[in-house]
């Protein structure tokens, strides 16, 4: 069944998830360009209220544009390890395409290092009638700096990145109609 059906009949029948997740955005520059870059995605971290876990696996959606240059978006792949209580240092796999000029795709890897607040645990739950909301996992500020390589139609690219990052728990309601 296609998402968007999903998405139509869920809502129809009053229900909503939206996973445990951590928006990032910053600035990516190479020794061509500097650009905008943002992602979101799915995070173990944004699960865990006791911020506990010394692993973080993420997978999700990132974007680049700006400049005299075709926008790009993709996914990733990440796995990252806690050194200290707020340091982590992870690594990414992307896939990147460009949006205008429909060039064949970008892979690339990328290190990155991050300070990470967990900012509190989230387990809570309301309900009123046949409707219910819940939330639950953990809400955090970060900030990172990342160095990675790309291949690129024509060669490959050396970039660097720093921005901000949020991790959002999990949310959750449905509504008896």
């Amino acid at each position: 069944m296609p998402v968007c059906t999903v998405a139509v009949l869920a809502t129809l029948g009053g229900c909503m998830v939206v996973p445990g997740s951590q928006s990032t955005f910053g600035l990516v520059g190479t020794s061509a360009m500097v650009r905008y870059r943002g992602g979101v995605g799915v995070h173990l971290s944004a699960f865990d209220r006791d911020d506990s876990n010394q692993f973080d696996l993420g997978a999700g959606y990132i974007a680049e544009g700006g400049g005299n240059t075709a926008t790009t978006h993709g996914t990733y792949i990440s796995l990252s390890r806690r050194l200290t209580r707020r340091l982590w240092l992870g690594g990414r796999a992307e896939q990147l395409w460009h949006v205008e000029d429909r060039a064949l795709p970008s892979r690339g890897v990328v290190v990155r290092i991050a300070v990470r607040q967990h900012l509190r645990g989230v387990k809570a739950a309301a309900s009123e009638g046949s409707s219910l909301v819940a939330a639950t996992g953990a809400i955090a500020t970060g900030a990172f700096v990342e160095l990675g390589g790309r291949e690129r139609e024509g060669g490959s690219e050396i970039f660097a990145a720093i921005g901000v990052a949020l991790d959002l728990p999990l949310l959750f309601s449905i509504s008896g109609r």
